[in-house]
């Protein structure tokens, strides 16, 4: 008892004094001195150990506590889960998925909603939705009715070849709607969809060189567009040939 009495004193003294004290009992009690050399550095560092341990786990809870409750926390790691991501949609999956509000095809049938989702294609260059925005906003579906926007998104349709997208753009020209009345505009842009074989823009154009509008006046012009717009069914190119021939 009293040997390891000494051993801690001795101890003690070359924590708090730095050894300096230390100096000198050493010479008295050299053997007790090493045990207690020995017993201050192990001490340290458990006591160092200890506590840099203690600040690390009460760093690591406030920092969790910061972000949520946590049942358990790993005294080493802690693993945030990744934020879910949302499934990026394809321009055709959200046309495709415009076309469902738009019918009601598996969802409640809406215009508005139909519009949000043409739109999403539409700004990522899909010409369908483009041309179906273009007719919502012609007609005031689901949006508010505007001629220049109707414009605009038929254009962007028929500068991809959509010919249905050309007709309308030359009939919103041949009616001043939105946009300066042209008729010369109007004849180009049914030309192009009727070149395609689109019914509607060959029958419009056999009207054009029927009446000499934006064009010279030839009835065998308008003959030939309402017989190639008659022979897919057109019934008004129909009605329009048989008085011509």
């Amino acid at each position: 008892m009293l040997v390891s009495l000494k051993i801690f004193l001795l101890a003690v003294i070359f924590v708090v004094t730095g050894g300096a004290v230390f100096t000198e009992l050493f010479k008295k009690y050299r053997g007790l001195a090493v045990l207690a050399a020995i017993v201050a550095v192990l001490s340290s560092f458990y006591l160092g150990r200890s506590i840099y341990d203690d600040v690390v786990r009460d760093a690591r809870v406030e920092v969790v506590a910061s972000r949520g409750a946590v049942t358990e926390i790993s005294p080493t790691r802690i693993v945030t889960p990744p934020e879910p991501r949302l499934p990026v949609m394809s321009a055709a999956e959200q046309y495709e998925r415009g076309n469902d509000f738009r019918l009601g095809t598996g969802v409640e049938q809406s215009d508005a909603e139909a519009a949000k989702w043409y739109r999403l294609a539409a700004d990522q260059g899909d010409a369908d939705a483009q041309l179906n925005l273009g007719y919502m906003y012609l007609q005031g579906e689901g949006v508010e009715q505007s001629d220049a926007a109707a414009l605009k998104w038929f254009r962007f349709s028929a500068d991809r070849g959509v010919a249905s997208a050309q007709t309308y753009l030359g009939a919103l020209y041949y009616a001043g709607q939105g946009v300066e009345q042209s008729d010369t505009e109007a004849v180009k842009w049914y030309r192009l969809a009727a070149g395609q074989g689109y019914a509607n823009a060959q029958s419009n154009l056999g009207y054009l060189y029927h009446k000499g509008i934006g064009v010279e006046q030839s009835d065998a012009e308008a003959v030939k567009w309402y017989r190639l717009a008659a022979d897919q069914g057109h019934a008004s190119a129909k009605r329009a040939l048989e008085k011509l021939e």
